[in-house]
Formats: structure tokens, C-alpha cells, sequence
């Protein structure tokens, strides 16, 4: 378990949620939508057992919670945490209903996502439904469920969507995620997200990562409290697509690494602006700032420094330049994550007050937490 900031828990949650037709009957009440959610809850959700250490598996032996899915090719996969389970090669599933659990292979592991794919077993239950990726991107305000085994148990909580990236203590990856406020606890890893569709469906969201705990000191007894909070931090569905087509490729997946943090110039407090471009607020034009450069990164060495406005930014793939979108901070930063390979030789144009700089370097592989 991670903790970040008045301390955050990472957290892995296993759910999973089928595409079922509800246009008429689908609950519109979060409160009241938890109990058609149980009623599928058989269908797409499994419980997983993994062992940390295979030689000493009562000492070191988890549970979690993972969801069916189908990858691009249509074929079903279960995801799960990283976390949970490590760096096993075999895991086993449990469906509702069924009298014994089934042994599955872990296909690929990001750790630095926190998720794992895992196959199905073969034959699947008959009951069994894999749950449906959602069509469109969550929206603040939206009513979702977080589903999963807790301790065991299973456990669904209602909940809405409270921002569309993770607060800043999350680091530069935090565009990949989404907070809620749904009830959730460590060790609920790999459970599911999932809301009602327009049309009734139950969809897939994405997967809680990261659980909100605060932390207190007992002066008197000279002890640290911790309580989990109601926010939850999820992986984007959208991320979870992709990470899905890296690990079908490889079994542990990397990513290039830039070392920068990077901000909409239109998203930025103004003073922060001012005082890490050294100009005024606001620029003659939007852009993409930089607002952070890690010492002795690939950036780092060519020069880049925070402050700089990032006009374009090329990637050298088949012996020719390609040129990435920059009308974005998180889709760029994204797209670097997971369609540039360590070794890749980038040529970054930014704008630095008048001036006008091109930098060339390689990525590096991405730092472990």
C-alpha cells in the first residue's frame, strides 16, 4: 500500500461490469442503482487469490477483485492491480456461483499504472458477461458505482465523479486518473468503476488505484491515526485501453521518459505562471508550459527549463520526424507515456520570452515508483 500527500493509499480493486440492457428500468438514484449493479454482479465480477511469495504462500497470500473485459480483438481478458498480483505468473479466479475457483496466467503487468491483465479462464461460466468499455469519457457530476472485495467481501458503493485528473500530488502521471467520491478502503484492489448509460447499460469506467486516507497524531497516546476518506483516485478507462494493447504485446510494459512537468498555460494559477515563466500573465498565446523539469533527466540535459512553452514536439520513428498534437498538456504527455518507447530520439520547439529553442534527445525508461 502507497501513501501520498495527508496520505494516500494505493489500492487495488477487482470488478467488473457487463453491457445489459436497462433503458427502461435503469435506477437514474445512485442510492438506489447499487441494487440492479448486485443483481449483475455474477455476470463480471471475480474474486483473485495471488500469492507474493509462492514458497511461503500462508505468510504472503492476497485477495482481490478483478472485471471481465474484451480487448480490442474481442477476446476476454480480466484486469486486475499490479499489486495484487506481483510478480506471479499464475493466479486464480472465482466467479459467483461457482463451487471452485479457476487458474489463470498473467499475461502483463505496468507497474507504474498499478494494472494487470490476466486471461480468462476457458470455458467461461455460461453466466458470464464481460462488462463494456464506456463510450463516452465521465463527466463531473456523474453517478457511479465502485465495486469489489474488500477484505473478502464483496462491497458496492455509490459515489460521483468529482474531478477529471488527480490533484498535483498524484505527480506528472495524474492526467491518467479521475477522483471520486465513493466510499472505498485499502484493499479493495482492482475493483471497478461503472455507471448507467444513457441507454441503460451498465459500462465500465475504470479501476480504483488510489485511496484517499488521513492522518492524525494522538498526542496524547503518541500514536498516528489514519482514516480513509470518501475520495478515491481511478485509472481512466481511455488508459486502460491502451495500457491493454502494450501488454498484450509484452509482458511487462515500459515507458519513455522525458522528465517534465507540464500544464495548459489557460489551467495555471497566474502568479504560479508569472513566477515560474518570468513573464507576465497571460502569454501572447495558449500553450503547453512547463512547470517542471527533474534534475538530471533527458530534458534536463538538453536544456529544456521550466518556464519554457512547448510549440512542437516531434518523435523520430522509420527514419523520418513525426509530429505529436500540442494543443494539450495531458493528451501530450499521454501520448508520450504510452506510444514512445525508451531509446526514442524526440525534438522538442520551445518558446522561452522572445527566444526560440530546438531541443533533441532520447528517452530514457521511466523511473519505478
Amino acid at each position: 500500500m502507497k501513501r501520498i500527500l495527508s496520505m494516500v493509499a494505493a489500492i487495488g480493486l477487482f470488478v467488473a461490469l457487463p453491457l445489459f440492457a436497462y433503458a427502461e428500468d435503469a435506477p437514474r438514484e445512485c442510492l438506489t442503482g447499487g441494487a440492479a449493479v448486485e443483481k449483475l454482479t455474477h455476470r463480471f465480477v471475480v474474486k483473485l487469490y495471488a500469492v507474493g511469495n509462492p514458497e511461503k504462500p500462508q505468510e504472503s497470500a492476497t485477495s482481490g477483485s478483478g472485471e471481465l473485459v474484451r480487448n480490442v480483438n474481442g477476446t476476454v481478458r480480466i484486469l486486475t492491480n499490479a499489486h495484487v498480483v506481483g510478480s506471479a505468473r499464475h493466479v486464480w479466479v472465482h466467479f459467483d456461483g461457482e463451487l471452485f475457483s479457476q487458474k489463470v496466467q498473467v499475461l502483463g503487468v505496468d507497474p507504474l499504472i498499478d494494472l494487470a491483465l490476466l486471461e480468462a479462464p476457458k470455458p467461461l461460466p455460461l453466466s458470464v458477461e464481460p462488462i463494456a468499455f464506456s463510450a463516452e469519457p465521465v463527466v463531473i457530476g456523474d453517478c457511479l458505482y465502485a465495486v469489489g472485495y474488500p477484505d473478502g467481501n464483496k462491497s458496492i458503493t455509490p459515489g460521483v465523479v468529482a474531478s477529471l485528473v488527480a490533484p498535483a500530488f498524484v505527480g506528472v502521471r495524474r492526467g491518467l486518473y479521475f477522483s471520486h467520491i465513493a466510499p472505498i478502503s485499502p484493499g479493495s484492489s482492482g475493483g471497478a468503476v461503472v455507471r448507467f448509460s444513457n441507454s441503460g447499460a451498465l459500462e465500465f469506467l475504470g479501476i480504483n488505484t488510489i485511496v484517499g486516507v488521513q492522518s492524525s497524531v494522538d498526542e496524547v497516546n503518541k500514536i498516528v491515526k489514519t482514516t480513509v476518506s470518501n475520495f478515491g483516485f481511478a485509472l481512466h478507462a481511455r488508459v486502460i485501453r491502451r495500457a491493454m494493447e502494450v501488454l498484450e504485446r509484452t509482458r511487462l510494459a515500459e515507458h519513455g521518459y522525458m522528465g517534465l512537468g507540464l500544464d495548459d498555460a489557460a489551467d495555471m494559477n497566474p502568479f504560479i505562471f508569472e513566477a515560474i515563466a518570468n513573464r507576465s500573465y497571460p502569454p501572447n498565446r495558449p500553450g503547453i508550459v512547463v512547470t517542471d523539469v527533474v534534475p538530471e533527466s533527458p530534458a534536463a540535459g538538453a536544456g529544456i527549463l521550466a518556464g519554457d512553452m512547448i510549440r512542437s514536439f516531434e518523435v523520430y520513428v522509420n527514419e523520418r520526424w513525426l509530429a505529436l498534437l500540442v494543443e494539450n498538456a495531458t493528451r501530450l504527455a499521454e501520448e508520450v507515456f504510452f506510444s514512445v518507447p525508451p531509446g526514442t530520439s524526440v525534438r522538442v520547439s520551445t518558446e522561452r520570452g522572445e527566444q526560440t529553442f530546438v531541443r533533441e534527445f532520447s528517452l530514457s525508461s521511466y523511473p519505478s515508483r
